[in-house]
């Protein structure tokens, strides 16, 4: 798994780091991002579609929305390249459980998980 870390597309906006998963139907993939939020730093996980250079996510509630889950949050923590590393990888660390309830969401089985979550 490849981590990517930026400021944006113009180098002013807040530290981020981004992890893609493929989830390997539908061009979808699952998306690890941490970032600044508010009052700290939040780790969340959503699934968008890949369409191109671009990707598509649908916001929402019930079966029209895309799956989304906050992961981790550390409040008062400032955005700096240390601590926002290691917010992403204790988020990382949880990813195949992640990409279990993510699979689940869209209705497609998963090998060796149990059956609570599917």
């Amino acid at each position: 798994m490849e981590v990517m870390i930026s400021r944006g597309e113009d180098g002013k906006q807040p530290l981020c780091a981004k992890t893609k998963i493929d989830l390997g139907f539908d061009r979808r993939a699952l998306v690890i991002r941490t970032s600044r939020s508010g009052t700290g730093l939040e780790a969340e996980a959503y699934v968008v579609q890949e369409c191109g250079r671009f990707e598509s996510r649908a916001y929402g509630r019930g079966k029209f929305a895309d799956f989304a889950q906050r992961l981790r949050f550390r409040k008062s923590a400032r955005d700096t390249e240390k601590a926002v590393l290691a917010l992403h990888e204790a988020a990382l660390a949880s990813v195949e459980l992640v990409k279990a309830k993510a699979l689940a969401y869209y209705g497609h089985d998963v090998e060796g998980v149990a059956p609570a979550l599917q």
